[in-house]
């Protein structure tokens, strides 16, 4: 009876330090959207990626999220879609699915869809 405790214990501990350390839950890809920038002009492809987005705006026309890069070489548009976008409003963290990623003279439009 001890050694069947014993070892119940240790599947249990080694069962909770493997789901902390996997974070048994959604990770995003990228955690801000000019992550997914630097990335995208690094050459790596993002689409189908995902990515943790802060919206800086109430949900107009889908666009949740506009900013400078920190240098301002370049702005970012973050548009979402999909069911439960219309519902995003500012200061809402979100997961986002990149469908695309679109790259004017200074500036990338980034759209994604709801992360299920």
């Amino acid at each position: 009876m001890r050694k069947a405790l014993s070892t119940l214990l240790i599947i249990s501990t080694l069962f909770c330090m493997i789901a902390t350390m996997t974070g048994c839950g959604d990770k995003a890809d990228y955690p801000a959207p000019l992550d997914v920038c630097a990335a995208y002009k690094g050459g790596e492809d993002v689409v189908g990626k995902t990515v943790q987005v802060t919206a800086n705006n109430d949900n107009v026309y889908g666009v949740i999220f506009n900013g400078a890069a920190p240098d301002f070489s370049y702005m970012v548009v973050i548009y979402a879609e999909g069911d439960g976008a219309d519902e995003i409003k500012a200061g809402d963290k979100v997961l986002l699915k990149i469908a695309s990623v679109e790259e004017s003279l200074a500036q990338y439009t980034v759209h994604c869809t709801m992360a299920e």
